[in-house]
């Protein structure tokens, strides 16, 4: 079976272990946290190299 590719916003919140779709929002606006794919779902690839850029900066 094939890694998921993706997670949705319920599995990011979980990941970042916050509750708040408004801290997201937020990441997104002022951190430059990915947006996701058709609204929807966020690209595991994408997270980690936002996250792999937030450690360096």
């Amino acid at each position: 079976m094939e890694p998921a590719k993706y997670l949705n916003t319920k599995q990011v919140k979980q990941r970042f272990q916050f509750t708040s779709s408004v801290t997201l929002h937020n990441w997104r606006k002022k951190k430059g946290f990915p947006n996701p794919i058709n609204g929807r779902l966020y690209s595991i690839a994408e997270i980690e190299q936002w996250e792999k850029q937030q450690s360096r900066g």
